[in-house]
């Protein structure tokens, strides 16, 4: 039995101890006062009839490109959204569809389709309810979304249980599977972001690490479909220390970008975010997946808990479509940012500490 002596022997243990109870204490608060819906799975309880027929207003807010983002890489528009619609609110997936229209998924499992900013002649207003089954919130808690354009399917990643979800265009029939990979995933940190490359392989990155928010999350490579039985290959996502993935994109050539979001506490909390660019060519199973910055989010950029992300190729490049989770709060509003980016050929993927990119020379 060790004695005192040999418990203070290291004078770094305690101040160690004390960071890891600090940041645990931080973490369950701001869960509690960001969530508490969380924590208390209770049903979905009746709402009231739903606005009909749904009204959305985008009012232009302030924006603005941070003097260091790289070359290319601008803010072209912002605004907030609202609505007096009761299916309204806390979106935590996004994709961009034909026509100029966004669709917008809640983690009640909720939609909202509405035509982009600037987009000539799309229209169809929606608001509604997925069928997705059951009635506790834990089944309807969507979190990531991917699709495929040239059949119409989508897939949805699902916490609580971890599952992930397949739509069938014009069929009531959907298909299910809850991959054993998953199986010990956290429930309020499991497939926050999904995507669907164009060769037909699936990501899904887990959100959260094994430890408050630090360390390599478990990631998966699908090779297939995962509903049609695909077994995946697992390998590793570290980013930078406090940020967690909460959606991802693919662009025209291949490579992947990532968006990142972290909190920080002083009430009400404020949100960063970052997006990072990573390779599909570099993952290894059993390995980190290497990215590099793209991007940080900060001065005339707006702030907010950006968790959906949506990436329209253009003649002059992409066009990056990022909209808000509001969690239901007062204090935060549900934001859509229009970045544009003239994404230049495929570079080598850099270390997985993720290396900055120089400031753009002025």
């Amino acid at each position: 039995m060790r004695g005192p002596e040999s418990e203070s022997a290291d004078p770094a243990a305690p101040t160690a101890w004390r960071q890891r109870l600090c940041r645990l204490l931080t973490v369950l608060i701001l869960a509690a006062a960001l969530a508490p819906g969380l924590w208390w799975r209770s049903p979905v309880l009746p709402r009231p009839p739903d606005e009909v027929p749904p009204r959305l207003v985008l009012r232009p807010i302030a924006f603005g490109t941070p003097g260091d983002w790289p070359s290319g890489l601008t803010v072209t528009g912002a605004w907030q959204l609202t609505s007096g619609n009761r299916l309204f609110g806390g979106y935590s997936a996004l994709l961009a569809e034909s026509g100029g229209m966004l669709a917008a998924y809640s983690d009640d499992a909720t939609l909202l389709r509405f035509a982009a900013p600037g987009a000539r002649g799309a229209n169809g207003l929606r608001m509604e309810r997925l069928p997705v089954g059951g009635k506790w919130k834990g089944d309807r808690d969507l979190e990531s979304a991917t699709a495929n354009p040239a059949t119409g399917q989508r897939w949805f990643g699902f916490e609580e249980n971890n599952r992930i979800e397949r739509f069938d265009p014009g069929s009531a029939l959907r298909r299910q599977v809850f991959p054993a990979a998953m199986a010990d995933w956290p429930v309020n940190g499991g497939p926050e972001s999904m995507v669907r490359l164009s060769d037909g392989r699936f990501i899904v990155l887990r959100e959260v690490a094994g430890g408050l928010s630090s360390g390599e999350r478990p990631a998966l490579l699908f090779s297939y479909d995962p509903v049609e039985g695909a077994r995946p290959a697992e390998f590793s996502f570290r980013p930078p220390i406090g940020y967690d993935p909460s959606d991802m994109a693919a662009l025209p050539d291949g490579r992947v970008v990532i968006l990142l979001r972290a909190l920080n506490v002083p009430f009400p909390p404020f949100f960063r975010s970052k997006l990072v660019i990573a390779d599909p060519r570099a993952i290894a199973a059993g390995k980190p997946w290497p990215w590099r910055e793209l991007a940080t989010f900060h001065g005339p950029v707006p702030r907010d808990n950006y968790e959906g992300l949506a990436i329209v190729p253009d003649s002059a490049g992409v066009t990056m479509w990022l909209i808000s989770d509001d969690n239901q709060a007062p204090y935060q509003r549900t934001l859509l940012l229009k970045l544009h980016w003239g994404a230049g050929p495929p570079t080598a993927a850099r270390p997985a500490n993720g290396v900055r990119r120089p400031p753009r020379p002025s």
